[in-house]
């Protein structure tokens, strides 16, 4: 990958901290960037997991870079009211608890076993009923739920359909009894609902990979070129560099916006 480099100027001092700046003018707004601290004496290299004598590495790995985040106008969110007290407790499904053992998913580990990035261990909807009174006990009236949608992997970020609770978590009426319990006890319920990007098996994607540009779905993504290559480096713009199966929506779209807004409403 290639590398530039960015001399940052001081721009400030407020008797504590040296404040530097840099312009950086960019055609291709994915980027990842990290910083090199030299004091004439020594140089050290600064990255998201800290500082290193060496030099970081490129690749398509994210882990150590800083990476730019991509908004579009669309997705500029403001909150609500009572969110500015609410207390979160925020909820990994697939790892919080395990309610229901006839839902695991294939390959299912031993609770407690060591994870891998791909392994799953059967937490579920029903797990997290089961736990209300100890959420409760802890003071928090709000639960933020990472994604319950269908989906292949076990952080299920990449839904190929919005409309369906995952099969390995549960389905609608253990929903329901989630937030029917959860208000019960003074405690709203916050779905992810990943409105950023999609899952290659997504109905419009999927579309756009069978019929191209002369899929009425062409412009929900942003395809650089057909037809769409879905091995790496792919031609369409994806939640961060090159992440296959999360082709990036077109928020901007009115299209797009509806279908989303349609599904906030279902659910």
């Amino acid at each position: 990958l290639p590398h530039y480099v960015k001399e940052m100027k001081l721009v400030a001092n407020d008797g504590l901290y040296d404040y530097f700046e840099a312009s950086i003018n960019m055609q291709d707004n994915r980027f990842r960037y990290y910083f090199y601290l030299n004091d004439g004496e020594e140089g050290v290299w600064y990255t998201e997991k800290g500082f290193s004598y060496t030099r970081p590495q490129a690749s398509f790995g994210y882990g150590e870079y800083f990476q730019y985040r991509v908004i579009n106008e669309g997705d500029i969110f403001s909150g609500p009211d009572w969110v500015q007290d609410a207390v979160f407790y925020q909820i990994f499904p697939e790892r919080f608890n395990n309610g229901n053992h006839d839902n695991d998913p294939d390959r299912t580990k031993t609770w407690g076993a060591k994870p891998e990035s791909d392994s799953f261990f059967g937490g579920d909807l029903e797990g997290i009923i089961e736990k209300l009174n100890y959420l409760e006990n802890l003071g928090i009236n709000a639960l933020y739920l990472n994604p319950i949608f269908s989906s292949t992997s076990n952080h299920k970020y990449n839904i190929d359909d919005f409309y369906k609770v995952d099969p390995a978590f549960g389905n609608k009426k253990i929903v329901k009894r989630l937030v029917t319990e959860a208000h019960r006890r003074g405690i709203r319920v916050i779905l992810d609902a990943v409105f950023n990007h999609s899952d290659l098996n997504f109905f419009a994607f999927k579309d756009v990979r069978e019929n191209g540009a002369s899929s009425k779905y062409s412009d929900w993504f942003f395809i650089d070129n057909y037809p769409v290559k879905t091995s790496s480096p792919v031609n369409y713009y994806t939640f961060a560099n090159n992440v296959i199966d999360m082709p990036k929506l077109n928020t901007s779209n009115p299209e797009v916006q509806d279908y989303l807004l349609e599904v906030v409403k279902y659910w």
